[in-house]
């Protein structure tokens, strides 16, 4: 991360006068879109932390532009921008989705929806603030992202280094407890381990882990292949576990050793690991998913 430097002149116009409303149900990456939106003169940042808070809010005042999150409870992205689009104040408002889910079934299904862009996390600043300008139109020349937009993400990775040691932590316990789950738990577990590696995946980039990005998207692969299906989950309970175990692990020694970035040659060596262990598994399941529709 980058000091904190006064921003140009032309980086503190580019959203002055602005009205926009971030939706994420993690506070960190409010704070970091709140902060970047802050350093380029958004006078007025609301917040919501799920898509019903966010109704209330549109309904009290005008809103200029929405960044939201797709995956939320109780109300997730889709479900918001569905109401969203019923009312006159929403019908046409820009909508960016700022998420970790890339999945192009979801992006192909919201199409009617008329989101404005699809940022998929995590996401630099700077390619946040391009993506935002050209949705609203304005004209580049007010700022250069590379000159004028330096923004302080300092103190809050000091906040999310602890956070991410505590989801990881979080992670080892629920993974060490997966095996143990009965029928009627094991889905509910299971949901609660894909949402937290995709919070995960969503958000470690942005404050550098990228490695613990990537091993938190191999993480929610491998456990979105099973599709919250209670046989398959059952059936290959103990192998998803020692997968599941090996992985975490991983995540807990990059972030231990703080390992920035894709980590080189180590970051190299350390997903060839990871697929030995994870790709036999998935191969599995794969074919008992496949056998079980023939």
């Amino acid at each position: 991360m980058r000091q904190t430097t006064v921003p140009s002149a032309g980086a503190r116009q580019v959203l002055a006068g602005t009205r926009i409303l971030a939706i994420d149900d993690d506070w960190s990456m409010r704070s970091i879109v709140r902060g970047v939106l802050q350093q380029c003169g958004c006078g007025e940042v609301l917040q919501a932390s799920n898509g019903r808070e966010a109704l209330q809010l549109f309904a009290s005042r005008p809103i200029d532009l929405v960044i939201c999150d797709w995956k939320m409870e109780p109300m997730n992205g889709f479900q918001f921008l569905t109401e969203l689009r019923r009312f006159d104040k929403g019908a046409t408002v820009p909508v960016i989705m700022l998420t970790a889910n890339s999945d192009p079934a979801d992006a192909l299904a919201s199409q009617h929806l008329n989101i404005a862009a699809w940022l998929v996390k995590p996401v630099p600043p700077n390619r946040l603030i391009e993506r935002i300008s050209s949705v609203l139109s304005l004209p580049s020349r007010l700022f250069s992202v590379e000159e004028d937009l330096n923004v302080d993400l300092s103190r809050f990775a000091v906040q999310y280094r602890a956070k991410l040691s505590a989801e990881i932590g979080d992670l080892e316990k629920m993974v060490a407890a997966f095996e143990h789950q009965s029928r009627s738990q094991i889905v509910d577990h299971w949901s609660s381990m894909v949402r937290l590696f995709h919070t995960i995946k969503g958000q470690a980039g942005s404050f550098g882990y990228d490695l613990i990005t990537t091993l938190g998207g191999i993480g929610q692969q491998l456990l979105r292949q099973a599709e919250g299906n209670v046989e398959v989950l059952l059936r290959f309970q103990r192998e998803l576990q020692k997968a599941l175990s090996v992985l975490v692990k991983a995540m807990s020694l990059v972030m231990e050793s703080d390992v920035k970035g894709n980590g080189g040659a180590l970051g190299d060596r350390l997903l060839g690991k990871i697929y030995e262990t994870t790709l036999p598994i998935q191969k599995m399941i794969e074919a008992e998913l496949r056998d079980a529709k023939t």
